[in-house]
């Protein structure tokens, strides 16, 4: 059974859906090993989480990888404004 040259992709798409938190072990991986590119290839990898998303941007941003790095840390902040967005409604709804 050949692998994909892209198998890497999955691992550590699955590692970040287990833990989130990972986001700048990862990305340090990425861009040791891929540099610039690395630093660009983590948001396809990165869960549905702002958390996810703004640590990865601080990673990127404390090495130097600014347009990365701000690029990850707008989509995150979108992001945590939406998980807000749906715990305010949550709460509306609930009529407390």
């Amino acid at each position: 059974m050949a692998l994909s040259p892209f198998f890497w992709k999955v691992a550590f798409k699955k590692a970040l859906e287990l833990d989130p938190a990972l986001a700048p072990k990862v990305t340090d991986q990425l861009v040791l090993y891929l540099g610039t590119e690395g630093a660009y290839e983590i948001k396809d990898l990165l869960p549905d989480d702002s958390n996810s998303y703004l640590l990865a941007a601080g990673y990127l941003l404390k090495e130097g990888y600014n347009g990365p790095g701000i690029d990850i840390l707008k989509a995150g902040e979108l992001k945590k404004g939406e998980e807000v967005g749906r715990l305010l409604e949550e709460f509306e709804k609930s009529g407390r």
